[in-house]
Formats: C-alpha cells, sequence, structure tokens
C-alpha cells in the first residue's frame, strides 16, 4: 500500500488552517526569520513549523482531542514547542542537546536537555502528566514514539523522515510485501513499516499529508480507542521489539554532544604524510606540474587499508579529507589539484592579518612554497612556523 498518495489536509478544517496559519506567520513567524541564530535556512525551517503548529492546533479542535501536556520528544532547535507553547498549548521539548536558539525561547517555553531511553517499560524519562507525544522528524525515536505512547495510554502526532527501526537505519527492499514491497519506495515502505507498529498496539490510525517545504509530508495521528488498546499490548510490545533487535540489541541514544567525525580529528602526523603522499601521486600523474587535476578515483589505489580504514573511522573518504586540505588542494566535481596560490594570492593579500596556521607548501609540498613568506597567508618556517 503506498501510503504517500493522497489528499492533503483531509483531517482537519483548510479554512481553519489557512486563519491560524497566517495568524501564526504574521505574529510570530517573520519576526522570528529576523532574529534566527541557527545555520539552517530560516525561510524554510521557521514557516514549516508555522504550518505543523497549526496543523496541531487544527487537529486538535477537529478530532476534539483533550491534550493536557504535549511533549515534543526529539524537538531539536525547539520551535515548534516554543509555537505550541505561544499559542496556549501547555508542554515541554526534550533532546538529547541544547541548541544556541533555545536561549531565545526559554522564557516563553519548556525545553529540557535529556537523552531519552524509549526501551524504558515505565517511560520515566516522560512527564507524568503528559498525555500527547510528538515526533517531527525524530528520526531514531520514531518507530518508539507509538510504543511510548501505548505505555503510557496517550495519542501521539508523528511526521516520519529520516527511516530507522527501532536499534538501527531501517533496510528497505522493493520486492519485500512485509514492509508493503512492489517498488514503492524506501520513503513509502518506512511508512507502512510505522503504520503496522501503529495498528498492531491497537491505536486508531489515521493518515494526513500536510502542507509544508519538506518532501516527508506524510503524517500519523494515532488515538486511544474507548475500548483500549491491544489486550496483551506487553507481548505485542516484546515481539514487535524481539524481531528487530537481532542486529543491536539495546537502543542507543543520541549523545549530549554531536561526535566530530570529518576527518578533521585523524592524526596530525597521519594527515601531513597522506597529504604528502597524495600530492607526489598528484604531481608525478601530470609531470611535474601542478596546475592540472586529477580524477578521485584514481588516487583511491594507492590508499593503503590502514589509510582507508582511518578515514573511515571519521565517516570520510579521500574527498572528504582532501577538501579539509582547502589550503594544499583543491576539490571540484570529482577531480582533484594542488592549489594554484601564485593566481590566488590577490584574495589573501592583507599583510596586517595574523597567520594562525603553518603553510602546507613550505612544510610538506616537495617543491616548497611558490610564495616569498611576508606574501603567504601561511606561516613559513621561517616565521617560527
Amino acid at each position: 500500500m503506498d501510503l504517500t498518495v493522497r489528499k492533503s489536509h483531509e483531517l482537519i478544517d483548510e479554512d481553519v488552517y489557512v486563519n491560524v496559519y497566517q495568524d501564526i506567520k504574521a505574529n510570530h513567524g517573520r519576526e522570528l526569520v529576523k532574529k534566527w541564530t541557527e545555520r539552517t535556512d530560516p525561510q524554510k525551517y521557521v514557516f514549516e513549523d508555522c504550518g505543523i503548529a497549526s496543523y496541531l492546533i487544527c487537529l486538535q479542535r477537529a478530532l476534539n482531542l483533550e491534550i493536557k501536556c504535549f511533549v515534543d520528544i526529539g524537538c531539536g532547535n525547539g520551535l515548534l514547542t516554543y509555537l505550541l507553547s505561544i499559542m496556549g498549548w501547555n508542554g515541554c521539548g526534550i533532546d538529547a542537546r541544547t541548541r544556541k536558539i533555545w536561549g531565545m525561547f526559554k522564557e516563553r517555553c519548556n525545553l529540557i536537555q535529556k537523552s531519552l531511553d524509549p526501551s524504558e517499560k515505565e517511560v520515566s524519562t516522560l512527564p507524568v502528566e503528559a498525555d500527547f507525544l510528538i515526533g517531527n522528524h525524530s528520526d531514531e525515536l520514531t518507530p518508539w514514539i507509538p510504543i511510548m505512547a501505548a505505555r503510557k495510554r496517550c495519542n501521539f502526532f508523528l511526521l516520519p523522515c529520516c527511516p530507522h527501526d527501532f536499534y538501527t537505519k531501517f533496510s528497505s527492499n522493493p520486492a519485500n510485501p512485509k514492509h508493503g514491497g512492489n517498488g514503492i519506495g524506501t520513503y513509502g515502505q518506512y511508512l507502512n513499516y510505522v503504520h503496522s507498529i501503529i495498528q498492531r498496539l491497537g491505536f486508531d490510525v489515521k493518515i494526513d499529508r500536510l502542507k509544508i517545504s519538506s518532501t516527508k509530508k506524510i503524517c500519523f495521528v494515532g488515538t486511544v480507542p474507548s475500548l483500549g488498546l491491544a489486550e496483551n499490548l506487553d507481548a505485542v510490545i516484546l515481539e514487535l521489539l524481539e524481531k528487530a533487535n537481532k542486529l543491536r540489541p539495546t537502543f542507543k541514544p543520541i549523545a549530549s554532544k554531536a561526535e566530530v567525525r570529518n576527518c578533521t580529528k585523524l592524526d596530525y602526523d597521519f594527515k601531513q604524510k597522506l597529504s604528502k603522499k597524495l600530492a607526489e601521486i598528484i604531481i608525478s600523474k601530470n609531470e611535474g606540474t601542478s596546475n592540472n587535476s586529477v580524477p578521485l578515483n584514481e588516487l583511491v589505489p594507492y590508499l593503503t587499508e590502514d589509510e582507508k580504514t582511518q578515514l573511515k573511522s571519521q565517516c570520510g573518504g579521500i574527498q572528504t579529507f582532501l577538501k579539509n586540505f582547502h589550503q594544499a588542494f583543491e576539490v571540484r566535481k570529482g577531480n582533484v589539484k594542488i592549489r594554484d596560490w601564485l593566481s590566488e594570492r590577490s584574495k589573501f593579500d592583507k599583510p596586517d592579518k595574523k597567520k594562525l596556521s603553518k603553510c602546507w607548501f613550505d612544510h610538506v609540498h616537495p617543491n616548497g612554497c611558490p610564495l616569498i613568506s611576508m606574501n603567504c597567508p601561511f606561516r613559513h618556517r621561517d616565521e617560527g612556523g
């Protein structure tokens, strides 16, 4: 079943939504765009969350939901929590990591830095009074939110994005009927997977399509039936988890601080030796010149197994490594060449600027630096480098 094929806003009154959205956008959204401190695009993220907040407000009215305390699980930048709070909802947002912009929101909403363990049977990591869970692009917590809601016997809203099962990344199979295959794609299969979890738990589940800029627009609304959830709920949950825990037996929460893994944390000597090795290969392939490009895939065979392992340990490859050596290499469209500082010198010709980094050419390049130390934007050995 392809859940992606459906009309938008089937569960709510469209006229009411337009009025609520215009109100939030005019009174809060535009000002938030001006004050946005995150690196993400405010035009996209602010107005998208204005739309999601508007939808939830209209959904509560349309379904006559009694919401005393919402919890935005994996709230990220906290914007959705903030918008719902200033619109009169009581609740909080929880995320494993704080964001800089939380400082702007904290006086108007409750944002909590905490690593959730959704596998806990008592759901002690959630506020006791929580009666409506929100999963807005909640990534690895997405399949757990129906479980957490079932254990609390409460309703929830779920907007899946990046596909994860309970313990690892979701594995799609276009021909696998278990995930509703038949060529509907990973996103469609993932929606079927999440939908099946919600149904197994005994929720009344409704599906809708949001009008937001994200390509992942399909949402689930799970409500507790008047007769309650599945009678053998604990057994159902255990069965769902046992099927998924063959690859990883326990849930691994996101760390409170993001680990930098982009090849910048590799050992200094390793980086210097590998950069010199690759430079020599590029030069030799261009008969001693330094201005011609070499396809990246021609460099890969020269890497030792140890070098490949170290690069992979940082979630990177040869392209990531070379891009981090911006001073030495220019990577463009799958090709790399030694950077030509003679032609680029004018871009960095600031005599009074303090030289913080050592000159790679002076220290590593077999032919040295093409610029004299006083003209080079980086520190030479004769300058104490």
